[in-house]
Protein backbone atom coordinates (compact mmCIF):
# COMPACT_ATOMS: atom_id res chain seq x y z
CA UNK A 1 0.00 0.00 0.00
CA UNK A 2 1.59 3.39 -0.56
CA UNK A 3 2.02 5.66 2.13
CA UNK A 4 0.85 9.50 2.24
CA UNK A 5 3.89 11.55 4.33
CA UNK A 6 1.48 14.82 4.70
CA UNK A 7 -0.81 12.84 6.97
CA UNK A 8 -0.86 14.14 10.93
CA UNK A 9 0.05 11.22 13.70
CA UNK A 10 -2.74 10.64 15.73
CA UNK A 11 -2.70 11.38 19.54
CA UNK A 12 -1.00 8.56 21.30
CA UNK A 13 0.73 7.00 18.38
CA UNK A 14 4.00 5.51 18.84
CA UNK A 15 3.92 4.09 15.04
CA UNK A 16 2.38 0.57 16.98
CA UNK A 17 5.54 -1.05 18.79
CA UNK A 18 4.30 -0.97 22.77
CA UNK A 19 4.43 -3.36 25.72
CA UNK A 20 0.82 -3.36 26.76
CA UNK A 21 2.08 -2.16 30.46
CA UNK A 22 -0.56 -5.10 32.40
CA UNK A 23 -0.81 -7.87 29.72
CA UNK A 24 -0.02 -10.00 32.83
CA UNK A 25 -3.18 -9.26 34.37
CA UNK A 26 -5.21 -10.89 31.09
CA UNK A 27 -5.23 -14.55 30.08
CA UNK A 28 -5.91 -14.08 26.40
CA UNK A 29 -8.61 -11.51 25.71
CA UNK A 30 -10.39 -11.84 29.47
CA UNK A 31 -8.88 -10.27 33.33
CA UNK A 32 -7.82 -12.94 34.72
CA UNK A 33 -10.18 -11.88 38.03
CA UNK A 34 -13.28 -12.50 35.53
CA UNK A 35 -15.91 -15.58 36.02
CA UNK A 36 -15.55 -17.59 33.18
CA UNK A 37 -18.46 -18.91 31.52
CA UNK A 38 -17.63 -21.82 29.13
CA UNK A 39 -20.42 -23.49 25.91
CA UNK A 40 -19.80 -26.13 24.27
CA UNK A 41 -22.01 -25.82 20.80
CA UNK A 42 -22.62 -28.38 18.34
CA UNK A 43 -23.86 -27.37 14.42
CA UNK A 44 -26.12 -29.86 13.22
CA UNK A 45 -28.51 -30.37 10.37
CA UNK A 46 -32.02 -31.26 10.15
CA UNK A 47 -30.93 -35.12 9.74
CA UNK A 48 -30.58 -34.97 13.58
CA UNK A 49 -33.62 -34.16 14.57
CA UNK A 50 -37.08 -36.63 14.93
CA UNK A 51 -38.83 -37.53 11.17
CA UNK A 52 -35.80 -35.45 9.78
CA UNK A 53 -37.44 -31.72 9.79
CA UNK A 54 -37.28 -28.46 11.50
CA UNK A 55 -41.21 -28.44 12.29
CA UNK A 56 -42.13 -24.54 11.67
CA UNK A 57 -45.89 -25.78 12.70
CA UNK A 58 -46.69 -28.99 13.42
CA UNK A 59 -50.83 -28.86 12.28
CA UNK A 60 -52.01 -30.20 9.42
CA UNK A 61 -54.22 -27.41 8.75
CA UNK A 62 -57.22 -26.31 6.38
CA UNK A 63 -56.56 -28.73 3.73
CA UNK A 64 -53.93 -30.96 4.93
CA UNK A 65 -51.03 -28.92 4.15
CA UNK A 66 -49.09 -29.29 6.99
CA UNK A 67 -46.66 -29.76 8.71
CA UNK A 68 -45.02 -27.20 7.26
CA UNK A 69 -41.11 -27.83 8.16
CA UNK A 70 -37.96 -27.39 6.67
CA UNK A 71 -36.04 -30.39 5.78
CA UNK A 72 -32.43 -28.99 5.01
CA UNK A 73 -32.23 -27.05 8.29
CA UNK A 74 -29.07 -26.18 9.72
CA UNK A 75 -29.02 -25.36 14.11
CA UNK A 76 -26.85 -24.55 16.53
CA UNK A 77 -27.26 -26.74 19.66
CA UNK A 78 -25.88 -27.32 23.32
CA UNK A 79 -23.31 -30.25 22.82
CA UNK A 80 -25.05 -31.56 26.53
CA UNK A 81 -28.33 -32.47 23.89
CA UNK A 82 -26.44 -34.08 21.05
CA UNK A 83 -25.68 -38.24 21.69
CA UNK A 84 -22.87 -39.73 20.60
CA UNK A 85 -24.37 -40.50 17.27
CA UNK A 86 -25.14 -36.72 16.61
CA UNK A 87 -28.75 -37.27 17.32
CA UNK A 88 -30.75 -34.17 18.72
CA UNK A 89 -32.51 -35.08 22.14
CA UNK A 90 -35.83 -35.72 20.98
CA UNK A 91 -36.93 -34.67 24.53
CA UNK A 92 -35.80 -31.43 24.38
CA UNK A 93 -37.15 -27.83 22.30
CA UNK A 94 -35.89 -27.38 19.40
CA UNK A 95 -35.55 -23.59 19.37
CA UNK A 96 -32.60 -20.84 18.22
CA UNK A 97 -29.58 -21.12 20.35
CA UNK A 98 -29.71 -18.33 23.32
CA UNK A 99 -26.54 -18.33 25.28
CA UNK A 100 -26.62 -16.07 28.81
CA UNK A 101 -23.86 -14.67 30.76
CA UNK A 102 -23.31 -11.36 32.86
CA UNK A 103 -21.60 -8.50 32.54
CA UNK A 104 -17.29 -8.66 32.87
CA UNK A 105 -17.94 -12.27 32.54
CA UNK A 106 -15.38 -13.91 30.27
CA UNK A 107 -17.24 -16.49 27.71
CA UNK A 108 -15.23 -19.53 26.23
CA UNK A 109 -16.93 -21.04 23.64
CA UNK A 110 -16.11 -24.49 22.01
CA UNK A 111 -17.81 -24.97 18.77
CA UNK A 112 -18.29 -28.45 17.03
CA UNK A 113 -19.23 -29.20 13.49
CA UNK A 114 -21.27 -32.42 13.12
CA UNK A 115 -22.42 -31.35 9.20
CA UNK A 116 -22.66 -33.36 6.66
CA UNK A 117 -20.60 -32.74 3.62
CA UNK A 118 -22.15 -30.75 1.88
CA UNK A 119 -25.16 -30.03 3.56
CA UNK A 120 -28.63 -30.94 1.97
CA UNK A 121 -30.34 -28.27 -0.18
CA UNK A 122 -33.40 -27.92 -2.56
CA UNK A 123 -34.59 -24.95 -4.37
CA UNK A 124 -36.93 -23.42 -2.69
CA UNK A 125 -38.91 -19.44 -3.57
CA UNK A 126 -36.36 -17.30 -1.53
CA UNK A 127 -34.93 -15.04 -3.68
CA UNK A 128 -31.75 -12.60 -3.68
CA UNK A 129 -32.26 -9.34 -5.55
CA UNK A 130 -31.69 -10.21 -9.02
CA UNK A 131 -28.42 -9.11 -10.37
CA UNK A 132 -26.91 -11.51 -12.77
CA UNK A 133 -29.26 -13.20 -14.93
CA UNK A 134 -30.04 -16.84 -14.27
CA UNK A 135 -28.02 -16.92 -10.89
CA UNK A 136 -29.54 -16.84 -7.54
CA UNK A 137 -30.38 -17.67 -3.96
CA UNK A 138 -31.26 -21.45 -5.55
CA UNK A 139 -27.23 -21.61 -7.24
CA UNK A 140 -25.77 -20.38 -3.71
CA UNK A 141 -25.03 -23.35 -1.99
CA UNK A 142 -24.15 -23.45 2.05
CA UNK A 143 -21.08 -23.16 3.08
CA UNK A 144 -20.33 -26.66 5.32
CA UNK A 145 -18.08 -24.67 7.86
CA UNK A 146 -19.20 -23.09 10.56
CA UNK A 147 -18.52 -20.32 13.00
CA UNK A 148 -20.05 -17.73 15.09
CA UNK A 149 -19.37 -13.71 15.36
CA UNK A 150 -20.54 -12.41 18.61
CA UNK A 151 -21.88 -8.57 18.22
CA UNK A 152 -20.54 -5.79 20.85
CA UNK A 153 -18.34 -8.10 22.97
CA UNK A 154 -14.94 -7.72 22.92
CA UNK A 155 -12.66 -10.21 21.31
CA UNK A 156 -8.87 -10.95 19.76
CA UNK A 157 -10.18 -10.06 15.67
CA UNK A 158 -7.22 -12.98 14.73
CA UNK A 159 -8.43 -15.94 16.85
CA UNK A 160 -12.52 -15.32 17.85
CA UNK A 161 -14.01 -13.03 15.36
CA UNK A 162 -16.31 -16.59 14.54
CA UNK A 163 -15.42 -15.32 10.35
CA UNK A 164 -12.40 -16.05 8.19
CA UNK A 165 -11.56 -12.54 6.49
CA UNK A 166 -8.57 -11.36 4.81
CA UNK A 167 -5.43 -12.64 5.53
CA UNK A 168 -6.44 -13.67 9.38
CA UNK A 169 -6.35 -17.21 10.45
CA UNK A 170 -9.24 -19.51 9.92
CA UNK A 171 -11.72 -19.22 12.46
CA UNK A 172 -14.29 -21.84 11.51
CA UNK A 173 -14.71 -25.20 11.80
CA UNK A 174 -15.18 -27.88 8.82
CA UNK A 175 -17.27 -31.22 9.23
CA UNK A 176 -15.71 -33.00 11.82
CA UNK A 177 -13.63 -30.29 13.63
CA UNK A 178 -14.18 -27.80 15.82
CA UNK A 179 -13.41 -24.34 17.09
CA UNK A 180 -12.78 -22.11 20.55
CA UNK A 181 -13.63 -18.44 20.60
CA UNK A 182 -13.00 -15.95 23.79
CA UNK A 183 -15.02 -13.27 24.59
CA UNK A 184 -15.19 -10.78 26.82
CA UNK A 185 -18.57 -9.43 27.67
CA UNK A 186 -17.25 -5.28 28.54
CA UNK A 187 -14.92 -2.86 26.94
CA UNK A 188 -11.03 -3.02 26.49
CA UNK A 189 -9.37 0.50 26.41
CA UNK A 190 -5.98 1.34 25.86
CA UNK A 191 -5.23 3.82 27.97
CA UNK A 192 -2.14 6.43 27.56
CA UNK A 193 0.13 4.89 29.52
CA UNK A 194 0.07 1.56 28.07
CA UNK A 195 -2.28 -0.31 30.32
CA UNK A 196 -5.66 -1.92 29.05
CA UNK A 197 -8.75 -1.06 31.24
CA UNK A 198 -11.36 -3.46 31.39
CA UNK A 199 -14.73 -2.48 31.79
CA UNK A 200 -17.90 -4.49 32.01
CA UNK A 201 -20.86 -3.37 30.33
CA UNK A 202 -24.76 -5.13 29.99
CA UNK A 203 -24.67 -5.26 26.72
CA UNK A 204 -28.25 -6.77 26.46
CA UNK A 205 -29.30 -8.24 23.15
CA UNK A 206 -26.49 -9.92 20.92
CA UNK A 207 -26.74 -11.41 17.64
CA UNK A 208 -24.61 -14.46 17.64
CA UNK A 209 -24.30 -14.45 12.84
CA UNK A 210 -23.09 -17.66 11.42
CA UNK A 211 -20.01 -17.76 9.07
CA UNK A 212 -21.73 -17.99 5.86
CA UNK A 213 -24.07 -14.66 5.84
CA UNK A 214 -26.09 -15.81 2.39
CA UNK A 215 -26.97 -18.83 3.21
CA UNK A 216 -27.15 -19.68 7.23
CA UNK A 217 -29.08 -17.93 8.45
CA UNK A 218 -31.74 -18.70 5.91
CA UNK A 219 -31.44 -22.81 7.46
CA UNK A 220 -31.97 -21.23 10.81
CA UNK A 221 -28.33 -21.34 11.78
CA UNK A 222 -28.64 -18.01 14.27
CA UNK A 223 -28.51 -17.61 17.76
CA UNK A 224 -28.70 -14.66 20.83
CA UNK A 225 -25.67 -14.11 23.07
CA UNK A 226 -27.66 -12.07 26.26
CA UNK A 227 -25.48 -10.38 28.30
CA UNK A 228 -27.07 -10.14 31.53
CA UNK A 229 -26.64 -7.33 34.24
CA UNK A 230 -23.27 -7.78 36.51
CA UNK A 231 -23.54 -10.33 39.07
CA UNK A 232 -26.86 -11.46 37.73
CA UNK A 233 -27.92 -15.04 38.14
CA UNK A 234 -31.05 -16.39 36.39
CA UNK A 235 -33.50 -19.49 35.60
CA UNK A 236 -34.21 -20.68 32.05
CA UNK A 237 -37.97 -21.85 31.79
CA UNK A 238 -40.74 -21.15 33.57
CA UNK A 239 -40.05 -21.56 37.44
CA UNK A 240 -38.27 -24.34 39.23
CA UNK A 241 -41.16 -26.72 39.83
CA UNK A 242 -42.40 -26.95 35.85
CA UNK A 243 -38.68 -26.78 34.84
CA UNK A 244 -38.63 -29.99 36.98
CA UNK A 245 -41.17 -31.74 35.46
CA UNK A 246 -39.96 -31.14 32.01
CA UNK A 247 -37.06 -33.10 30.75
CA UNK A 248 -35.46 -29.70 29.84
CA UNK A 249 -36.68 -25.67 29.95
CA UNK A 250 -36.89 -23.73 27.16
CA UNK A 251 -33.81 -21.17 27.04
CA UNK A 252 -36.08 -18.49 25.34
CA UNK A 253 -37.40 -17.28 28.43
CA UNK A 254 -36.03 -16.60 31.74
CA UNK A 255 -36.78 -15.28 35.26
CA UNK A 256 -33.33 -13.20 36.52
CA UNK A 257 -31.97 -11.67 39.75
CA UNK A 258 -30.09 -8.92 40.10
CA UNK A 259 -27.26 -8.46 43.27
CA UNK A 260 -30.26 -6.26 44.87
CA UNK A 261 -33.46 -9.09 45.04
CA UNK A 262 -35.01 -7.13 41.40
CA UNK A 263 -35.91 -9.65 39.08
CA UNK A 264 -37.38 -9.42 35.76
CA UNK A 265 -38.97 -12.20 33.58
CA UNK A 266 -37.00 -11.97 29.74
CA UNK A 267 -38.05 -13.08 26.26
CA UNK A 268 -35.62 -13.59 23.59
CA UNK A 269 -37.36 -13.34 19.97
CA UNK A 270 -35.05 -13.54 16.81
CA UNK A 271 -36.68 -12.47 13.36
CA UNK A 272 -36.54 -15.27 10.55
CA UNK A 273 -37.59 -14.10 7.00
CA UNK A 274 -35.62 -15.31 4.52
CA UNK A 275 -37.38 -18.96 4.97
CA UNK A 276 -37.41 -21.86 2.25
CA UNK A 277 -40.51 -24.14 3.58
CA UNK A 278 -42.16 -26.33 2.68
CA UNK A 279 -45.33 -28.07 2.79
CA UNK A 280 -46.16 -31.49 4.64
CA UNK A 281 -45.85 -33.07 0.75
CA UNK A 282 -42.09 -32.05 0.74
CA UNK A 283 -43.31 -29.22 -1.98
CA UNK A 284 -41.91 -25.57 -1.57
CA UNK A 285 -43.85 -23.08 -0.28
CA UNK A 286 -44.87 -20.33 -2.18
CA UNK A 287 -44.56 -16.52 -1.78
CA UNK A 288 -47.06 -14.56 -0.60
CA UNK A 289 -48.78 -12.34 -2.94
CA UNK A 290 -47.57 -8.84 -1.42
CA UNK A 291 -44.34 -9.78 -1.72
CA UNK A 292 -42.94 -6.64 -4.28
CA UNK A 293 -39.39 -7.78 -4.85
CA UNK A 294 -36.62 -10.06 -4.05
CA UNK A 295 -36.50 -8.58 -0.82
CA UNK A 296 -39.66 -10.24 0.52
CA UNK A 297 -39.32 -13.83 -0.32
CA UNK A 298 -39.29 -16.38 1.30
CA UNK A 299 -41.31 -17.77 4.76
CA UNK A 300 -41.30 -15.70 7.43
CA UNK A 301 -40.70 -17.11 11.75
CA UNK A 302 -40.01 -16.14 15.17
CA UNK A 303 -37.71 -18.84 17.31
CA UNK A 304 -38.53 -21.27 14.22
CA UNK A 305 -42.28 -20.98 14.42
CA UNK A 306 -44.16 -19.40 12.34
CA UNK A 307 -48.00 -19.21 11.67
CA UNK A 308 -48.98 -17.55 8.54
CA UNK A 309 -52.26 -16.03 8.33
CA UNK A 310 -53.25 -18.36 4.89
CA UNK A 311 -52.36 -21.28 6.63
CA UNK A 312 -54.57 -20.98 9.47
CA UNK A 313 -57.51 -19.48 7.23
CA UNK A 314 -56.85 -22.40 4.73
CA UNK A 315 -55.89 -20.64 1.29
CA UNK A 316 -53.17 -20.66 -1.03
CA UNK A 317 -50.51 -17.94 0.11
CA UNK A 318 -50.26 -16.78 -3.17
CA UNK A 319 -53.72 -15.99 -3.45
CA UNK A 320 -54.52 -12.44 -5.45
CA UNK A 321 -55.19 -9.63 -2.40
CA UNK A 322 -58.23 -8.82 -4.99
CA UNK A 323 -59.79 -12.54 -3.63
CA UNK A 324 -58.00 -12.22 -0.46
CA UNK A 325 -59.94 -8.82 0.65
CA UNK A 326 -63.25 -10.64 0.66
CA UNK A 327 -62.34 -12.87 3.57
CA UNK A 328 -63.27 -12.76 6.70
CA UNK A 329 -60.44 -12.52 9.18
CA UNK A 330 -62.28 -11.23 12.13
CA UNK A 331 -61.42 -14.24 13.96
CA UNK A 332 -58.30 -15.05 12.38
CA UNK A 333 -56.08 -14.41 15.35
CA UNK A 334 -58.65 -16.70 17.67
CA UNK A 335 -57.57 -20.09 19.54
CA UNK A 336 -61.07 -21.04 18.08
CA UNK A 337 -59.76 -20.49 14.36
CA UNK A 338 -57.38 -23.88 14.92
CA UNK A 339 -58.17 -25.40 18.20
CA UNK A 340 -55.26 -24.05 20.71
CA UNK A 341 -52.66 -21.58 21.13
CA UNK A 342 -50.84 -20.18 18.14
CA UNK A 343 -47.51 -22.24 17.40
CA UNK A 344 -45.50 -19.05 17.71
CA UNK A 345 -43.86 -17.97 20.94
CA UNK A 346 -46.68 -17.41 23.32
CA UNK A 347 -44.55 -15.87 26.83
CA UNK A 348 -45.56 -16.39 30.00
CA UNK A 349 -45.40 -13.95 32.69
CA UNK A 350 -47.18 -12.93 35.75
CA UNK A 351 -49.29 -9.63 36.50
CA UNK A 352 -46.99 -6.79 37.52
CA UNK A 353 -43.50 -8.33 36.97
CA UNK A 354 -41.17 -6.16 34.79
CA UNK A 355 -39.99 -7.83 31.22
CA UNK A 356 -37.23 -7.58 28.54
CA UNK A 357 -37.53 -8.55 25.65
CA UNK A 358 -34.84 -9.07 23.46
CA UNK A 359 -35.32 -8.72 20.03
CA UNK A 360 -32.48 -10.03 17.32
CA UNK A 361 -32.32 -10.44 13.96
CA UNK A 362 -28.99 -12.41 13.22
CA UNK A 363 -29.42 -12.07 9.23
CA UNK A 364 -32.05 -11.94 6.24
CA UNK A 365 -33.67 -9.55 3.90
CA UNK A 366 -32.79 -5.96 3.84
CA UNK A 367 -36.48 -5.45 4.04
CA UNK A 368 -36.64 -4.00 7.54
CA UNK A 369 -39.66 -4.84 10.58
CA UNK A 370 -41.58 -2.46 12.85
CA UNK A 371 -41.81 -4.62 16.21
CA UNK A 372 -44.96 -3.37 17.92
CA UNK A 373 -46.49 -5.27 21.32
CA UNK A 374 -49.81 -4.53 22.17
CA UNK A 375 -51.00 -3.00 25.82
CA UNK A 376 -47.44 -1.94 26.36
CA UNK A 377 -44.91 0.71 25.83
CA UNK A 378 -41.06 1.12 26.57
CA UNK A 379 -37.94 3.03 26.02
CA UNK A 380 -36.25 3.33 22.87
CA UNK A 381 -33.06 4.08 24.77
CA UNK A 382 -32.96 2.32 27.83
CA UNK A 383 -29.27 3.09 28.45
CA UNK A 384 -27.96 4.39 32.17
CA UNK A 385 -24.48 4.76 33.20
CA UNK A 386 -23.00 5.66 30.52
CA UNK A 387 -24.37 3.16 28.39
CA UNK A 388 -23.35 0.51 30.69
CA UNK A 389 -26.01 -0.94 31.62
CA UNK A 390 -29.87 -1.38 31.06
CA UNK A 391 -32.53 0.86 33.26
CA UNK A 392 -34.43 4.10 33.28
CA UNK A 393 -33.27 6.96 31.04
CA UNK A 394 -35.85 9.76 31.17
CA UNK A 395 -34.11 11.20 28.31
CA UNK A 396 -35.34 8.76 25.80
CA UNK A 397 -38.55 8.75 23.64
CA UNK A 398 -41.29 5.82 24.70
CA UNK A 399 -42.67 3.99 22.10
CA UNK A 400 -45.29 1.56 21.29
CA UNK A 401 -43.88 -0.11 18.22
CA UNK A 402 -39.93 0.17 17.45
CA UNK A 403 -39.06 0.16 13.63
CA UNK A 404 -36.06 -0.21 11.74
CA UNK A 405 -35.17 -3.85 12.46
CA UNK A 406 -33.00 -5.34 10.83
CA UNK A 407 -30.36 -7.88 9.66
CA UNK A 408 -27.95 -7.69 12.33
CA UNK A 409 -30.23 -5.17 14.36
CA UNK A 410 -30.54 -6.00 18.19
CA UNK A 411 -32.32 -3.91 20.29
CA UNK A 412 -33.85 -4.60 24.62
CA UNK A 413 -37.86 -3.79 25.33
CA UNK A 414 -38.33 -3.08 28.83
CA UNK A 415 -41.82 -2.91 30.18
CA UNK A 416 -42.03 -1.79 33.39
CA UNK A 417 -44.95 -4.26 34.56
CA UNK A 418 -46.46 -7.20 32.46
CA UNK A 419 -49.75 -6.07 32.20
CA UNK A 420 -49.88 -2.12 32.18
CA UNK A 421 -50.13 0.03 35.19
CA UNK A 422 -53.88 -1.67 35.60
CA UNK A 423 -52.57 -5.10 36.04
CA UNK A 424 -54.93 -6.15 33.43
CA UNK A 425 -54.71 -9.78 32.91
CA UNK A 426 -54.85 -11.82 29.60
CA UNK A 427 -52.98 -12.64 26.22
CA UNK A 428 -50.87 -9.12 24.52
CA UNK A 429 -50.30 -9.38 21.22
CA UNK A 430 -46.87 -8.70 19.50
CA UNK A 431 -46.19 -8.72 15.76
CA UNK A 432 -44.63 -7.24 12.88
CA UNK A 433 -46.48 -4.30 11.99
CA UNK A 434 -46.14 -4.24 8.27
CA UNK A 435 -49.33 -6.14 7.02
CA UNK A 436 -47.11 -8.96 4.48
CA UNK A 437 -44.58 -9.71 7.54
CA UNK A 438 -47.73 -9.79 9.97
CA UNK A 439 -49.26 -11.81 7.11
CA UNK A 440 -46.32 -14.47 6.99
CA UNK A 441 -46.65 -15.46 10.14
CA UNK A 442 -44.56 -12.98 12.52
CA UNK A 443 -46.77 -12.50 15.66
CA UNK A 444 -46.82 -14.14 18.59
CA UNK A 445 -48.43 -13.70 22.34
CA UNK A 446 -47.24 -12.51 26.14
CA UNK A 447 -49.56 -14.02 28.43
CA UNK A 448 -50.21 -12.10 31.41
CA UNK A 449 -51.19 -14.65 34.25
CA UNK A 450 -52.35 -13.68 38.20
CA UNK A 451 -49.81 -13.71 40.88
CA UNK A 452 -49.08 -16.78 41.51
CA UNK A 453 -50.01 -18.40 38.78
CA UNK A 454 -46.52 -20.26 37.54
CA UNK A 455 -46.24 -22.33 39.90
CA UNK A 456 -45.23 -20.86 43.27
CA UNK A 457 -42.09 -18.67 44.63
CA UNK A 458 -38.97 -18.96 42.51
CA UNK A 459 -35.15 -20.37 44.21
CA UNK A 460 -32.99 -18.48 42.64
CA UNK A 461 -29.00 -20.14 43.28
CA UNK A 462 -25.92 -17.43 44.32
CA UNK A 463 -22.59 -17.79 42.12
CA UNK A 464 -20.92 -21.07 43.54
CA UNK A 465 -18.24 -19.73 46.04
CA UNK A 466 -15.70 -22.85 45.67
CA UNK A 467 -15.99 -22.60 42.01
CA UNK A 468 -15.97 -18.79 40.71
CA UNK A 469 -15.39 -19.91 37.49
CA UNK A 470 -18.03 -22.31 36.86
CA UNK A 471 -21.66 -21.77 36.36
CA UNK A 472 -23.28 -23.31 38.96
CA UNK A 473 -25.75 -26.85 38.19
CA UNK A 474 -28.93 -25.43 38.26
CA UNK A 475 -32.04 -26.46 38.03
CA UNK A 476 -31.48 -29.84 39.26
CA UNK A 477 -33.37 -32.49 37.15
CA UNK A 478 -34.20 -35.18 40.08
CA UNK A 479 -34.29 -34.97 43.65
CA UNK A 480 -31.06 -36.97 43.65
CA UNK A 481 -29.13 -34.53 41.67
CA UNK A 482 -26.59 -32.17 44.17
CA UNK A 483 -27.07 -28.68 44.11
CA UNK A 484 -23.70 -27.14 45.19
CA UNK A 485 -24.83 -23.81 45.84
CA UNK A 486 -27.28 -22.37 48.67
CA UNK A 487 -30.61 -20.17 47.65
CA UNK A 488 -30.23 -16.45 48.08
CA UNK A 489 -32.14 -15.35 51.34
CA UNK A 490 -34.73 -13.52 51.77
CA UNK A 491 -36.71 -14.41 48.68
CA UNK A 492 -36.79 -11.77 46.03
CA UNK A 493 -40.50 -9.86 46.08
CA UNK A 494 -43.09 -11.09 44.51
CA UNK A 495 -43.46 -7.72 42.31
CA UNK A 496 -40.46 -5.42 42.82
CA UNK A 497 -40.16 -1.80 42.11
CA UNK A 498 -36.33 -1.05 41.14
CA UNK A 499 -34.69 0.39 39.16
CA UNK A 500 -37.69 2.03 38.22
CA UNK A 501 -39.32 5.02 39.61
CA UNK A 502 -42.87 5.39 40.43
CA UNK A 503 -45.33 4.41 37.76
CA UNK A 504 -48.03 5.71 36.28
CA UNK A 505 -51.15 3.61 35.09
CA UNK A 506 -50.50 4.31 31.54
CA UNK A 507 -46.94 2.37 32.12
Amino acid sequence: MRGNTGLLDLPYNTGGNFTVANIGEFRGICPKTAPVRNFDITALAAGALPGGKLIYNSRTGVGGHGAIHDPNAIFYAHTSLVDANGMFDPNAPVEPLVMRAAAGECIEVTLRNRLPAPPPDQDGYNTLPMIIDRFNANQVKPSGHVGLHAQLVSFDVTRSDGTNVGFNPVQTAAPGDSVTYQWYAGDLILQPDNRIQATPREFGAVNLISSDPIEHASKGAIGALVIEPQGAVWEEGLTQSQNLSQAYPSHMQATVWLPSGFRFREFVVLVQDDLNLRYGSGAPIENLAEAEDAEDSGQKAFNYRTEPLWFRKGYAPDTPLTTTRTFDFRNVLSNSQVGGDPKTPVFQVEVGTPVRMRVLQPGGHARNHVFQMHGHIWQELPYVNASSALGDNPLSEWKGAQGMHGPTNHFDVLFRKAGGGYGILGDYLFRDQSSFLFDGGLWGIMRVLPVGALGGEFNPIQPCTTCPNEPCPYPAKSTGETIQCTPLEPTPPEIPTEPYPATTPRD
